[in-house]
């Protein structure tokens, strides 16, 4: 699907199961990026500007706060912590430090809009954390 503008639309697609063929229907919205974060840290330096237009960005986060304070209207609805692709753990809070050779996925709401945003914090070989929002 090549998405050219804003607004919502019907899409229908067939699904094959086994030898049966299903027509399903399903209506799509597309809305506008907009930032779910008033504010993100790394220890003390402001990063928020770099996600305002922007779906990635890596940045050197190890062994530093990473401080999130979601804008108006979003709402933190989960954040867990893996190891090798496996759930350790589900963190509170707004502020995380991140362990060695773990990635932290962080589901945000948007109340009004009912939009949802997934932040994925990667940790690589060389020490950083590539920040993704999809």
């Amino acid at each position: 699907m090549q998405i050219k503008k804003t607004g919502t639309t019907k899409v229908s697609f067939k699904v094959r199961c086994g030898k049966k063929i299903y027509n399903c229907k399903t209506t799509v919205k597309v809305v506008k990026y907009a930032n779910p974060f008033k504010k993100i840290l790394l220890d003390n330096t402001d990063i928020t500007k770099y996600y305002n237009h922007k779906f990635s960005s890596q940045e050197s986060s190890l062994g530093k706060i990473i401080s999130l304070k979601p804008n108006k209207n979003w709402k933190i609805k989960s954040c867990y912590l893996y190891k090798n692709g496996k759930k350790l753990k589900k963190l509170k809070g707004s502020s995380y430090t991140l362990p060695e050779d773990t990635s932290m996925t962080l589901t945000m709401t948007n109340k009004k809009t009912k939009v949802v945003e997934t932040l994925k914090f990667d940790y690589a070989d060389f020490g950083d954390y590539d920040l993704d929002i999809y």
